[in-house]
Order: C-alpha cells, then sequence, then structure tokens
C-alpha cells in the first residue's frame, strides 16, 4: 500500500488479506469469491480494495467495512479475471483475463465500461493471450489513465484509457511496445523516475528498456526458468525471482 505499512495479498484459497508489515499480522481478511483469488490491489487513500478470481468476478470492497464487497461486476465477464488495479485517477478499476481481454470497471456507474480483445494489440500474432499482469504507472509523461499489461504476446504494451468520455464503450490507445523478447511476459514495472522499464518473460530472461526510445538497454540473463518477478529498489538495482527457485539482486 502507498503508506508502506500494509500489504496486500492474494490467494488459492479464495480471499485477499491485508498485513501489518511490522508486526507480520494479518489485519483484515477480504472473503466473497468462490474460487482462487488470482490478484488484488489498494487504492491510493488506502480506503477501497479491488480483487479478482477464477470465478469471473471482480469485487471491490470499502475498507472501512469489508464484510462484504460493495461492488461486484455482473455475468457479463466471460472468463477468469487474473490481474487488476485501480487508474491513476482512481474512478475506474483496470482488468485482465485469462482468455486476453482488459475489462474495465467504473467505479461511479458500476458499469463495466471496456472489453477488450488485446489480440488488436498485435493482431498479426497467434499465440497465446493470456494476461498474467498490469499495473497502473503513475506520473507518465503522457499522463492520465496509463497502465502496463503484460500477456502471453511477448510484447510488454502501455496503453492509455480515458474514462471521462461520453461514448458508452470506450477505447484504448496504445502508448508504446516493446520488442525483443521470444516468449510470453509475465510482469512488467517501470523504474521509480519512469525511465526505463523492466519486463520479466517466459524466455528465461528480463530485459531493462529505455523509454524514450523504446529500446532494450540490458538483457539480464541468470535465471533458468520463467522469470515471473522482478522490482527496482531504486534506479539501478533490481530484484527477480523465478521458477527456479532463485531470488536474484542485479546492479545494472
Amino acid at each position: 500500500m502507498a503508506d508502506g505499512r500494509q500489504l496486500v495479498s492474494a490467494s488459492v484459497d479464495g480471499t485477499a488479506r491485508l498485513w501489518d508489515v511490522n508486526s507480520g499480522q494479518n489485519t483484515q481478511t477480504l472473503a466473497y469469491h468462490e474460487n482462487k483469488v488470482y490478484d488484488a490491489a489498494v487504492n491510493e487513500a488506502g480506503t477501497q480494495a479491488v480483487t479478482v478470481s477464477s470465478d469471473k468476478k471482480i469485487a471491490v470492497w470499502d475498507l472501512r467495512n469489508s464484510s462484504q464487497p460493495m461492488i461486484v461486476n455482473g455475468d457479463d465477464t466471460r472468463e477468469s479475471i487474473t490481474c487488476c488495479d485501480f487508474s491513476n485517477d482512481q474512478k475506474s478499476v483496470i482488468t485482465a483475463t485469462f482468455g486476453g481481454r482488459v475489462v474495465i470497471l467504473d467505479l461511479e456507474t458500476q458499469e463495466v465500461r471496456v472489453d477488450y480483445d488485446i489480440m488488436c494489440l498485435q493482431p498479426d500474432l497467434t499465440e497465446e493471450n493470456m494476461c498474467y499482469g498490469l499495473s497502473s504507472v503513475k506520473n507518465h509523461p503522457e499522463g492520465g489513465n496509463i497502465f502496463v499489461l503484460s500477456s502471453g504476446v511477448g510484447i510488454p504494451n502501455v496503453i492509455s484509457y480515458e474514462g471521462h468520455h461520453d461514448e458508452p464503450l470506450h477505447r484504448l490507445a496504445t502508448v508504446a511496445k516493446y520488442f525483443g523478447h521470444k516468449g510470453p511476459i509475465r510482469a512488467c514495472e517501470f523504474s521509480p523516475n519512469n525511465s526505463k522499464m523492466l519486463s520479466c518473460a517466459a524466455d528465461h530472461s528480463m530485459r531493462v528498456w529505455s523509454n524514450d526510445t523504446f529500446q532494450t538497454m540490458k538483457v539480464l540473463q541468470g535465471h533458468t526458468d520463467l522469470c515471473t518477478s522482478g522490482i527496482w529498489l531504486n534506479e539501478n538495482t533490481i530484484v527477480s525471482g523465478s521458477w527456479d527457485c532463485k531470488i536474484l539482486l542485479w546492479n545494472i
């Protein structure tokens, strides 16, 4: 969470939990879903959370009264939902699915405003298009509701969504694409000052990209299986995780 005092976890036991970082204690349990909870996120104010699940449900919670979610989507979502985040303006929840669709829920109207097939982002590809992760990008030079999507199309995509238009179905605009990996993208993260992006891929490698040129600055090779996660500790230091059961520390 933004204050650094709590973290949120999602579990195959069907719950999400909030934890106190200092004590290690579980402070809240969000229990609604009928199956695996794949992802969870908390808004900037720390007052709301979103959870998504293999039961095809998006649940939005008021953390001041979390006995039941305050918003749940209808039956229009056709697939397991694998990842989620709040939009930068905090007015929407952005999610993506097992089958490769971006689904955006408007928090004011409680309506699904976007249901977008990500193969439109790269129509000449025929590989799997499962969405593995997404995260809003704060302070992006383009401004607005920018998020980065990690998926089976193998190309990190930075996408803009503007929810203030009046059309019933809003379109997404691609801000940037990063070409180079030879497998699905499992995770992406922008560096603290947004000058670089890290991508983690099923080709066992990670790449550091320039956000000015969208070109590869460094290829990080050391894992022997899928690279599934990576974070920036600062502009020059990265920690990564992999299916090879190793955590690696990188000085780039």
